[in-house]
């Protein structure tokens, strides 16, 4: 699948609800803070199917089934103990072989420029260290959509130059 297909309704301000089509690329959404653009990002990973208080509701038609996010806060989504148990964690859950999990988080760390210490917890990392190991978590299972929540905020312009990057290759 190349396309995501979603409807959205505003009920208090339409009254028909909309459908959108995404093609495959670089989309973004952006507004105010508070408007729903997190629960809107979880809606289309279907991480929260319309479970929230929220201006609107969507409906997805058509979807990924290997989605990757990125949540807002770089802290949500870290489980693991050290910086290579944590990019080992996802491959981990999808049943991987040992080998190819060294395999793939070698190419990560290279891919990434992960320089730190493979060992280290990932609470002594900065707040942007966090996001680039959350982002190189979430890409190294190659998913077909990546949800992105904010997921650049704290890093300098340099690396966030080098993610946006990144992404553009994936892409």
């Amino acid at each position: 699948m190349t396309e995501l297909i979603f409807t959205i309704h505003f009920p208090h301000f339409e009254d028909e609800p909309k459908t959108i089509q995404l093609k495959a690329g670089l989309h973004v959404i952006y507004g105010d803070s508070g408007v729903g653009k997190s629960a809107f990002c979880k809606m289309l990973a279907q991480l929260n199917q319309n479970k929230v208080n929220t201006n609107f509701r969507i409906s997805v038609i058509s979807s990924y089934e290997d989605v990757g996010m990125v949540l807002q806060d770089p802290d949500d989504q870290i489980v693991a103990p050290t910086v290579y148990s944590e990019l080992a964690f996802n491959l981990e859950n999808l049943g991987w072989e040992s080998k190819k999990i060294r395999e793939r988080i070698r190419e990560t760390v290279t891919q990434f420029e992960l320089e730190w210490d493979l060992d280290r917890h990932p609470a002594t990392l900065s707040g942007g260290e966090r996001e680039i190991l959350n982002l190189a978590t979430a890409l190294s299972v190659k998913p077909t959509l990546l949800v992105l929540d904010d997921a650049l905020a704290f890093l300098s312009d340099v690396n966030k130059s080098k993610m946006l990057s990144l992404l553009g290759d994936y892409c």
